[in-house]
């Protein structure tokens, strides 16, 4: 049976990997998602991420998508939404 990092897309990872634009105000949500991980996920590897922003409404939402070879049923995915008025975590949400 193959592991997770065995199963783990890393050429599309690659294809995300380049010079992009982000709002700053998503770095400031990201401020917020990171100080969260860094105290409850301290393990989580990021690089296996793709991670997505979306603004809609009163909260900003993070996707966190983790490319598989071989997709698992709930495996790899998550979201976190943030209040856009008080920049705290509302919900978060990820399977590894």
């Amino acid at each position: 049976m193959a592991t997770s990092e065995e199963n783990l897309d890393t050429k599309k990872l690659d294809e995300y990997k380049k010079e992009t634009t982000v709002h700053g105000q998503f770095l400031l949500v990201w401020n917020v998602i990171d100080d969260y991980l860094q105290t409850n996920l301290p393990r989580l590897n990021l690089k296996e991420y793709l991670i997505t922003f979306s603004d809609s409404g009163d909260t900003y939402t993070v996707y966190f998508t983790k490319p598989k070879k071989k997709p698992i049923l709930g495996g790899g995915s998550g979201k976190c939404i943030v209040d856009k008025k008080e920049l705290k975590i509302k919900e978060f949400k990820l399977a590894k």
